[in-house]
């Protein structure tokens, strides 16, 4: 899923005469401390909530790209930056909820 937003579907864009629509990314508060493998940026599967007026994002736990259970359950993908090492909850954090 990721793979077809961030390739197919800007090609599909272009070869039907459209631009190419950029991939919105908004940012949201981390609901959970996570711990990632620094050095590569992870696109994971994630749920977004409203508390309040701010949303919280929540990493989901899943065992890869194959995991469609973690895949059906997300409704937003949260990108973890590669330099990041650790996250502690409320800091802010990019996600993708679909192209409009």
């Amino acid at each position: 899923m990721v793979t077809f937003e961030l390739f197919v579907a800007p090609a599909i864009d272009l070869l039907s005469g459209a631009e190419a629509r950029a991939l919105p990314l908004v940012e949201a508060r981390l609901a959970e401390s996570m711990k990632e493998k620094p050095g590569l940026t992870h696109i994971l599967p994630a749920r977004v909530e409203w508390k309040g007026t701010l949303p919280q994002v929540r990493a989901l736990k899943w065992q890869g790209s194959g995991d469609i259970t973690a895949l059906a359950e997300a409704n937003c993908f949260l990108v973890i930056p590669a330099d990041e090492k650790s996250s502690r909850p409320a800091r802010a954090f990019p996600y993708c909820s679909g192209r409009t």
